[in-house]
């Protein structure tokens, strides 16, 4: 009976801590947009952090969910070129224009803190 119990609990021990269950993606809520119903989640393995000479950039993939329903995803992409504020666009954008990033952005605020980047604001943006 000693040899069972051990084995279960060794079992157990084997499947609450082995490294896929602590290494799995994580999606992290970050806000709720009430004029469309939506909650926000930020899938946090996605965020891609990238630069050239000309400009520094990140982009994350976001959920959009309702009522426990995931109703769309996003690319979203930020850029900023030096003496500019931080700009955007996702994958559902219009053309190739980048529009400048509003002050209390849920999305970039919890990117830039996971990246370490310093960030300041100034007349409702970001820079």
């Amino acid at each position: 009976m000693k040899k069972i119990a051990f084995f279960f609990v060794f079992v157990a021990c084997i499947i609450l801590f082995s490294p896929s269950q602590r290494c799995a993606a994580e999606d992290i809520w970050v806000d709720h947009w009430e004029d469309v119903g939506y909650d926000i989640y930020v899938m946090n393995d996605t965020i891609v952090k990238g630069h050239n000479a000309d400009y520094i950039s990140f982009m994350v993939t976001v959920k959009q969910v309702e009522d426990d329903t995931l109703t769309n995803v996003l690319v979203c992409q930020f850029q900023k070129w030096p003496g500019d504020a931080w700009r955007m666009r996702n994958s559902e954008s219009e053309g190739t224009n980048f529009s400048a990033v509003a002050c209390h952005d849920p999305i970039y605020e919890y990117c830039m803190n996971r990246l370490g980047w310093e960030y300041t604001t100034d007349n409702g943006l970001y820079y």
